[in-house]
């Protein structure tokens, strides 16, 4: 679904944000998504006043249908944005999972599926994905404790910056 790359990025942006690295260069991605959302809706509807405007009757003389190709590529510039909000969106609820997941693991650096669905309020099918793509991110690696329980052993994190 995502590839290695976005998969790395989103590991370095958990890390950067419980290191306490500064990301004041840019807008909160909660901003960025509405921003997104309103501008994919505004254009959705200029490009069906678009459309309306082609079918609709129209004086002799005028060429509505000029109106076609700018409303169709309107329409797909709105449909776009809104599926990019949708993927900013999901990407901001991976990192601040995982960074509370790593609040979790603590000082100890261990986390169990357990562990996570009573402090976070999942099912046990949620623990083990949030913690299965910790560790496709390269922040927890997967292992057996010495009495047999799964668990993931969670990457010890630079103290955070002052």
């Amino acid at each position: 679904m995502y590839g290695d790359d976005e998969r790395r990025s989103d590991a370095q942006l958990v890390l950067r944000r419980a290191t306490g690295a500064s990301l004041t260069t840019g807008p909160k991605p909660g901003a960025m998504i509405r921003l997104l959302r309103v501008s994919a809706v505004l254009l959705g509807v200029a490009g069906l006043f678009g459309l309306v405007g082609v079918f609709q009757d129209s004086s002799p003389g005028t060429q509505p249908l000029s109106l076609l190709p700018i409303s169709v590529i309107t329409l797909g510039l709105a449909a776009w944005l809104y599926l990019r909000a949708g993927r900013m969106a999901a990407r901001a609820r991976r990192v601040e999972e995982s960074r509370k997941l790593l609040a979790l693991a603590g000082e100890p650096g261990t986390l169990t599926a357990a562990q996570v669905m009573s402090a976070l309020a999942l099912t046990r099918e949620e623990a083990e994905a949030a913690l299965t793509r910790m560790s496709r991110e390269g922040l927890a690696r997967f292992d057996i404790d010495a009495e047999g329980t799964p668990i993931y052993r969670v990457a010890k994190l630079p103290a955070p910056r002052s």
